[in-house]
């Protein structure tokens, strides 16, 4: 019987440790360019929408055209046999005016991972994106930062609104890193 355990055991291990290596999408920044409005009114309509999206903004200067939000809470993961973790997210902008003549609005979205029983364990990286294929099925830990990506998406959908380019016609930058 100890045999058994110890095999399933093991094989338990290894299908852990084989799902934890599969890739994972990154979002780095999300990057709208128009015409249609100047900076002054791109910075003011960017801090409007991030205020009625709920963000709290920690830091803005209209004079080198940042704003950064406070963290706010999108989930909390509590893993089977592993200690609770909240899971926040905080939005970068930076707007300025680029060479090509258009304005340029770019929103970096970061995820700090905070461990609830350790507040002074805790990650920051970029939010992870997941898929059209990988929404349909996401596994466990994934359907958390579905929730940042939903979050996330609210905001940039207010961006492209603002800037009137659709959002497939928004650049998206992604990388992919092994977990």
């Amino acid at each position: 019987m100890k045999f058994l355990t110890s095999i399933g055991l093991a094989c338990i291990i290894i299908a852990l440790l084989f799902s934890c290596m599969s890739p994972r999408n990154m979002l780095q920044e999300v990057t709208a360019k128009t015409e249609k409005i100047t900076v002054d009114a791109a910075y003011n309509a960017v801090t409007s929408i991030l205020i009625d999206k709920g963000f709290d903004i920690k830091m803005a200067n209209k004079d080198i055209g940042i704003i950064t939000t406070e963290y706010k809470q999108f989930a909390s993961v509590e893993p089977y046999g592993k200690p609770p973790f909240d899971l926040y997210l905080q939005i970068k902008v930076k707007i300025k005016k680029g060479t090509d003549g258009k304005v340029h609005i770019s929103l970096s979205p970061i995820s700090k991972d905070v461990n609830r029983l350790n507040a002074a364990a805790f990650t920051e990286h970029e939010l992870i994106y997941l898929t059209p294929e990988e929404q349909k099925y996401p596994r466990t830990n994934e359907k958390a930062y579905l929730l940042g990506q939903i979050m996330f998406n609210n905001v940039v959908i207010g961006v492209s609104e603002l800037t009137g380019i659709g959002m497939e016609q928004l650049e998206y930058r992604t990388y992919i890193k092994d977990r």
